[in-house]
């Protein structure tokens, strides 16, 4: 027996039996809905280990996404711990930077970013406020300042990109997305009224509505130009690259059968935090026609704990999960070893209740059929 193989039988023993489940379970899709405390990330890297220390699997061929760099960090420090130098093989991405590798190991496959550099955000703001000096928008502008919703442009156009839309795609969206925001009882009369009867909409909500979805139409079509300017400065946001990598998967077999072909092992931390694109990278890597269903694909989060829920984070990331694999093993971690569940109890309840999670979870109800528009009102 190696050292490593030591150092990870003996740290093995110190894991709860749930845990333990997780880690040995290392074939097909598994599912593990783990609340803060209950050793996400341990369990995530143990079974890396486990794969590493069981099987002859290469270390390259195993792919771990997390949502941030301390979270790659930490994880990458854990393997050395238990497995030595070989978690230097292992490849730990957050999303972006998980594109930004493949951009750089096929740059064959996206000649148009050859030469092509980041923009900074003054390059940003330049380029946007050029654009609503040289068009008529109606919507996102004011009568005193035409620059009034810049900075609420910009943050609008980012959060598209992180769900991973086209300025065409989130276009089509706009329909659903009116669709969802009428579905308020709210806004429609509860009895006659005047001129109106019980179940009309209101005017004024109606106007309301009318001008979110007018100004996210100009929003579009500032996206749009932006994007177009991008390219013929030859810049690109960071961004762009979940966007750049998504469109060639898309269509490119051959990538993706590269891809599928390197990776033979996904591992994703705080599953409940990734957004509509980021899953759909997640399904480009597992969905090659031999599997049948049935990756050795492992996520770890929690529903209840979406903190990043502001940037897109899909409700239904562990519904989508169970809807697209098959023969799921599903893990729960309960033992809690930093808040007693009391404390947990009460903080998941008191997030529920606020207004902004509820009318999150209404807007994104239909993740199957409705590719989320989740950008700040503009």
């Amino acid at each position: 027996m190696t050292m490593s193989e030591e150092v990870f039988e003996r740290e093995y023993k110190k894991l709860n039996k749930a845990q333990k489940e997780a880690v040995d379970h290392i074939d097909g899709p598994v599912m593990v809905v783990a609340g803060p405390g209950t050793g996400k990330t341990k369990i995530l890297t143990f079974r890396i280990a486990n794969i590493l220390v069981k099987t002859d699997t290469a270390p390259e061929s195993i792919l771990a996404l997390t949502y941030t760099t301390s979270g790659v960090i930490a994880m990458r420090e854990k393997l050395l711990e238990i497995i030595g130098d070989r978690a230097y093989r292992v490849n730990i991405f957050t999303f972006h930077a998980f594109c930004e590798h493949i951009i750089k190991e096929f740059p064959f496959y996206f000649e148009e970013l050859e030469g092509a550099r980041v923009i900074g955000d003054l390059e940003r703001v330049e380029i946007i406020e050029a654009i609503i000096q040289k068009n008529r928008f109606e919507h996102l502008v004011s009568f005193h300042d035409e620059f009034s919703f810049l900075n609420k442009i910009v943050d609008g156009i980012l959060s598209i990109k992180k769900e991973g839309l086209s300025p065409e795609e989130f276009t089509k969206k706009l329909p659903i997305w009116k669709k969802n925001l009428l579905v308020d009882d709210n806004l429609y009369y509860k009895k006659d009224f005047g001129e109106y009867k019980k179940g009309d909409l209101k005017p004024s909500e109606g106007e309301k509505i009318n001008k979110k979805i007018e100004r996210a139409r100009e929003l579009g079509e500032i996206f749009s130009l932006y994007q177009n300017e991008l390219k013929n400065r030859g810049l690109y946001d960071f961004s762009d690259m979940i966007l750049y990598v998504l469109e060639e998967l898309s269509k490119n077999k051959d990538l993706k059968a590269d891809i599928q072909e390197k990776y033979q092992n996904i591992l994703i931390d705080e599953h409940q935090d990734t957004n509509e694109g980021q899953n759909t990278i997640v399904e480009f890597l597992t969905d090659a026609p031999h599997l049948e269903g049935n990756p050795n694909i492992f996520t770890v989060g929690d529903e209840k704990q979406s903190i990043y829920r502001f940037q897109g984070a899909s409700a239904e990331t562990f519904a989508r999960f169970n809807n697209l694999y098959k023969n799921i093993k599903s893990i729960t971690l309960s033992e809690n070893y930093r808040s007693n569940q009391d404390i947990l109890d009460g903080a998941h309840c008191l997030i529920i209740k606020s207004k902004g999670l509820e009318d999150s979870v209404r807007l994104h109800a239909d993740t199957k059929e409705n590719k989320k528009i989740n950008v700040r009102e503009v």
